[in-house]
């Protein structure tokens, strides 16, 4: 597999970026409960039910933070069902952002067609030393096996939601390329008439 190059410095998230982050952590959370409360004959489902609950705070509690600003956008989208994350959970998931942006961007491309994108993704991850003191901090009831099964479930459905949405963004702006450049031949064939 192709190393993937680090971005010098990658770009700092803007306000309404953090405010998305916090919604998309929210959502990967609750599609992991929602998989665990499924299962209901294993104990390690139960163990990571128990833990993803207690990430997930009431709005009332969230109380006064520094980055309390992120979660205005998820309580004007919250129709009662959105999972309201901690802010150490929050900061887990930033650290992971800050991974995939270091080295998710329009110069890679070229080495994403040759690999999984996700697979990179993943081992970059697990190189994150801010990565594992943040998943420390939120994980550290569950006995290591737990934690480290956890984690990849955590951080797989994280990478498969935004490699899409990166991709999505990627063919769009292609197809936005090749529209404009064949309207102009267009419009210099016309001109050749």
């Amino acid at each position: 597999m192709p190393a993937l190059p680090a971005v010098a410095h990658s770009s700092p998230m803007d306000e309404s970026e953090e405010q998305a982050l916090r919604y998309c952590s929210g959502y990967v959370l609750q599609k992991l409960m929602k998989k665990y409360k499924r299962m209901t004959s294993s104990k390690t489902a139960q163990q990571f039910c128990e833990v993803l609950t207690s990430w997930n705070v009431p709005v009332e509690d969230e109380g006064e933070s520094v980055i309390e600003f992120t979660s205005l956008w998820l309580e004007m989208q919250n129709r009662g069902g959105l999972f309201h994350i901690d802010n150490n959970v929050y900061t887990f998931f930033k650290s992971l952002e800050v991974v995939v942006r270091s080295h998710v961007h329009k110069e890679n491309i070229d080495v994403f067609k040759q690999s999984d994108i996700q697979v990179a993704l993943f081992t970059r991850i697990q190189e994150s030393h801010s990565v594992w003191i943040n998943w420390n901090n939120i994980c550290s009831s569950l006995p290591e096996q737990g934690k480290l099964k956890l984690f990849e479930e955590v951080v797989k459905c994280f990478l498969k939601m935004r490699c899409e949405a990166f991709l999505r963004v990627y063919v769009m702006i292609r197809k936005a390329i090749e529209n404009s450049s064949k309207e102009r031949r267009k419009k210099s064939k016309k001109r050749a008439k």
